[in-house]
């Protein structure tokens, strides 16, 4: 009888090394009814469109730094504008396997401009922002967002002059539903930390149609930044 516990244990020990925790332990991180069948490697990124992953690279369509008291604007560098697919779902009721995609955007603004031989007293302010989103519904057409990480990062703050007093995200995620009609969904977040998740799956969002009739998912981020003047920061990403 020991024998047999002992290679019962074994076996279990065995099973237990070879089952991919990995998987188990992210499920608890996924959209209601959905398991985790497969994890990417993360250093895949897409660049541009890829048919056989109906994928694009996200959209900057609006970034400007504008100082409110001189009008003076400031043009934003785009550090990374790219997707990764995370993870393959499984509907735990349909059956359905779709995949979690998150679309990466990194900007950076200066607070002003190299000026004479003065060197450079600008301070620099980095905003990453991660949209994750998936398809669902018939042969994978319709999409919705899943959650929003973001983070502000000051790279650069000779003078120790920089802040951030205000920050508020409006996500939008507008468009035919599959059986609920036009959907005008959205939803204005107050950002008060330097970084966090904004759970849009707790929202009961309709996933909506890729490219249907008025379809818009993005998030738009506007903050104030105090560096030598009020500057108004403004960014909208869309998928």
């Amino acid at each position: 009888m020991k024998k047999l516990l002992s290679s019962m244990l074994l076996l279990a020990i065995i099973f237990t090394l070879l089952t991919p925790t990995a998987l188990a332990n992210s499920n608890a991180d996924v959209p209601e009814g959905f398991i985790v069948i497969k994890e990417y490697d993360q250093q895949e990124k897409i660049l541009s469109k890829k048919a056989t992953l109906n994928v694009e690279a996200p959209k900057i369509e609006n970034a400007s730094l504008v100082n409110m008291e001189t009008g003076e604007e400031v043009i934003p560098e785009v550090i990374e504008n790219s997707v990764r697919p995370i993870k393959d779902l499984m509907n735990k009721n349909t059956g359905e396997i779709t995949t979690l995609y998150a679309a990466d955007f990194t900007i950076m603004s200066t607070s002003g401009r190299k000026s004479g031989n003065s060197g450079n007293n600008d301070a620099y302010v980095k905003f990453y922002v991660t949209m994750y989103y998936y398809w669902t519904g018939p042969s994978n057409t319709y999409i919705t967002l899943d959650k929003v990480d973001y983070r502000w990062e000051i790279t650069y703050d000779p003078n120790n002059n920089l802040s951030i007093e205000y920050a508020k995200m409006f996500i939008k995620q507008y468009g035919p539903s599959e059986n609920n009609g036009g959907q005008l969904q959205s939803k204005e977040v107050d950002i008060k930390s330097t970084s966090g998740t904004v759970l849009v799956r707790d929202w009961d969002w309709h996933p909506v149609l890729e490219d249907g009739l008025g379809y818009v998912i993005s998030c738009e981020t506007t903050a104030s930044i105090y560096a030598r003047g009020v500057w108004s920061f403004s960014y909208l990403f869309g998928l």
